[in-house]
């Protein structure tokens, strides 16, 4: 049995579900920072398109594998580059 006490202390920093995705999304993309961190660290992408593709993620699941299909991209990039 869970002890509700100790749950409720981590609710603050537990992981989203899928249904609280998209409010989530829709938090983060307003942030003023948001347009700043996302050319960081997509420098050569079409910002407004990013977002576009961010307010369409609805599932965990979806945004894991938005941000590791990037990542295994810059990094099978970075390997080229340095094998050169």
């Amino acid at each position: 049995m869970v002890n509700l006490e100790f749950s409720q202390q981590f609710e603050e920093i537990r992981p989203y579900y899928d249904h609280e995705v998209k409010a989530a999304i829709e938090r983060v993309v307003k942030h003023p920072q948001f347009v700043a961190v996302l050319n960081y660290l997509y420098e050569n992408e079409n910002v407004d398109e990013l977002v576009q593709v961010f307010n369409r993620i609805e599932t965990v699941a979806q945004f894991q594998d938005f941000f590791s299909s990037y990542t295994v991209k810059r990094i099978t990039g970075l390997m080229k580059f340095l094998t050169l």
